[in-house]
């Protein structure tokens, strides 16, 4: 059975990832 806030962090964890990595592309299309 998996914690419920190991879950939530785990998924915040991959969102936060994955808005760095869109902010990244975006910042690297406008140079």
């Amino acid at each position: 059975m998996a914690d419920p806030f190991a879950v939530r962090l785990h998924f915040i964890a991959q969102g936060r990832r994955k808005a760095i990595a869109r902010q990244r592309n975006l910042a690297a299309g406008t140079q």
